[in-house]
């Protein structure tokens, strides 16, 4: 029950180590989705934002995309997305991401360009042209 996890992950607070806590704070965001608790998923991800290293950013933030996404707020998703893609330009998943988000909301010529403009940076990255090949 959610109950028995947040207090697993209260305990697991105490123990961890505070450069690891933002993945505490990532998994317990997803725990509350996993309960459609969408409000509670958010501020753990927004704790686990403050706290995670700049190194990691892109992963949280991907992790936020896809909350917006599961609570079919696209533009949000979007928003966030372009943040990462500024933020963390080095991390082709960010971009990868954007392009997948398209396709999922059925918007193909924005998937393409999406796909397009990561190429751009990510020029040797075999996913985003497997994607691109994929979307033509």
């Amino acid at each position: 029950n959610i109950q028995s996890s947040r207090d697993f992950y209260v305990k697991s607070v105490t123990y961890c180590p505070e450069n690891l806590l933002w993945k505490v704070w990532m998994g317990g965001a997803r725990t509350e989705l996993n309960f459609d608790n969408i409000d509670t998923a958010r501020k753990l991800l927004k704790r686990a934002l403050k706290e995670v290293p700049p190194k990691m950013k892109a992963m949280v933030l991907l992790e936020c995309c896809r909350l917006e996404e599961y609570a079919n707020e696209i533009d949000k998703a979007r928003e966030i997305l372009n943040k990462a893609k500024k933020y963390t330009k080095h991390e082709w998943k960010v971009f990868l991401e954007s392009v997948l988000l398209e396709m999922r909301s059925n918007n193909m010529e924005r998937a393409i360009q999406e796909a397009q403009k990561a190429l751009l940076i990510h020029t040797g990255t075999g996913r985003l042209w497997a994607v691109m090949i994929q979307l033509k």
